[in-house]
């Protein structure tokens, strides 16, 4: 779905309101908000006019205004985890689907490209032009405290980020366009590791894909790597707070 916020020769935007925020310089975590409305003056020259305490719902309203995502409540599928303007989570069940590569081993590529296989429940987070792909060890939907693993996939960064390379992601996330994020994914040419670890299995990746591909085994959940940094396990609820 693409915004189009292109205006024509017939309209034009004013500033018509204002958000003031206050704030100790030594603390991001405490603070108030006012909201005003904005006067133009001589030589249109805007005055901010006193103001008001800005409330939660009037920041909502101040982000619906500006959001480039439908102005509708939505109703959200069963597989969506958390949604707000801009960044969207959900999981996706463990699937037999099409694999495809491009990495350096032509030999692999050959044998490989295009195998159906099985792939583990994953857990997607999608933004404008980003997205995050994570594994979970059980197939079911996740909660807060599921804990995450290393999806077991090339064009991955450690931290779930995918290098995009020339794939092209959609604009903006929003649940109806679930579909779109995932297509971008799974039919994506898988390149190069961007991770230290990717699998846990004798082989490697490599050895790993062409197992499920030889014998149509589930993807062993022995083989994900769980995410870990220094503040401990990285669970579906840390992730959704970055």
């Amino acid at each position: 779905m693409k915004i189009d916020w292109t205006l024509s020769k017939d309209e034009t935007l004013k500033c018509g309101r204002a958000i003031v925020f206050y704030g100790h310089p030594h603390s991001v975590s405490k603070g108030i908000a006012s909201v005003h409305d904005v006067m133009l003056g001589e030589n249109r020259r805007p005055t901010i006019l006193p103001g008001r305490l800005l409330t939660m719902e009037g920041l909502r309203e101040a982000l619906r205004d500006v959001s480039a995502t439908p102005q509708r409540r939505l109703i959200l599928p069963e597989r969506a985890l958390s949604y707000d303007s801009g960044r969207l989570v959900w999981w996706c069940p463990s699937a037999k689907r099409p694999i495809f590569f491009k990495t350096s081993d032509n030999k692999f590529n050959n044998a490989m490209n295009g195998k159906t296989v099985s792939h583990p429940p994953l857990v997607f987070r999608a933004e404008a032009g980003r997205l995050h792909v994570y594994a979970i060890q059980q197939d079911a939907r996740p909660t807060e405290e599921t804990p995450l693993c290393r999806a077991p996939y090339f064009n991955l960064y450690g931290a779930g980020n995918m290098c995009t390379g020339n794939v092209r992601l959609p604009e903006i996330a929003v649940p109806s366009e679930i579909s779109l994020w995932e297509r971008a994914f799974f039919e994506s040419n898988f390149t190069h590791t961007n991770a230290d670890l990717v699998v846990k299995f004798e082989g490697g990746h490599n050895a790993l894909w062409q197992h499920l591909a030889t014998t149509g085994e589930a993807f062993p959940k022995k083989a994900l790597v769980p995410l870990k940094d220094d503040k401990g396990t990285i669970t579906l609820e840390r992730m959704v707070n970055e």
